[in-house]
């Protein structure tokens, strides 16, 4: 389920939106246990506002350039744990602790026949875990991607311009979707002992 969506203008920055949906998470009394987020959120003023509140994170890190910085750290055989120092001109310095993951990719997804290593880089703030651990736990998050996915079968289309009234048609088809995941769970179960399973024929 969709839990909270903003409207993002010039003026906002990452650090600022991502305060904006963890105070409604708070104001829902949900208890958020790990915040993943994506390669947009891995800056210093990210990090450093997450430092503070003491929320558990991993952060995808972008590799970029092709000498120094973070793409240094990737080498070797294995993954492992390392610390590494962000810099930015406007929020300073921050040191964290960082997974250097290498895996591979598949040839039923790229095409090739042969797999091809590639590293994945992850802030770790306020968790410890191992670099593979890491890997795993980000691959099985919920993205916003998924809320797209779902959300397409029920979104208004619009050739309009205005940013505010398209923001209203994708919120509107996060509403119904909520709407139709809460219906589901409630009329689409099968009566059984222990743990609640619903027909995935049900209600489609």
């Amino acid at each position: 389920m969709t839990l909270a969506i903003k409207f993002v203008g010039p003026e906002d920055d990452h650090q600022k939106v991502l305060k904006f949906l963890l105070k409604r998470l708070k104001r829902l009394h949900i208890k958020v246990r790990t915040c993943y987020l994506d390669r947009g959120f891995a800056g210093v003023g990210v990090i450093k506002y997450l430092q503070r509140t003491g929320t558990k994170s991993i952060i995808a890190c972008p590799i970029r350039g092709k000498t120094g910085g973070v793409r240094a750290l990737c080498v070797g055989r294995q993954g492992y744990l390392t610390t590494h120092t962000f810099c930015s001109p406007q929020h300073g310095q921050a040191q964290v602790q960082v997974a250097i993951c290498r895996g591979f990719t598949t040839a039923k997804r790229t095409g090739r026949k042969q797999k091809q290593a590639q590293w994945l880089v992850f802030i770790l703030i306020n968790c410890q875990m191992a670099a593979k651990e890491v890997r795993k736990k980000y691959r099985r998050r919920f993205g916003i991607e998924t809320s797209y996915r779902c959300s397409r079968q029920l979104r208004g289309w619009t050739t309009a311009n205005n940013a505010a009234y398209r923001f209203l048609l994708i919120a509107l088809s996060f509403f119904l979707l909520n709407v139709w995941i809460a219906l589901r769970w409630l009329f689409a179960r099968k009566p059984r002992r222990g743990r609640r399973l619903l027909l995935e024929a049900h209600f489609r």
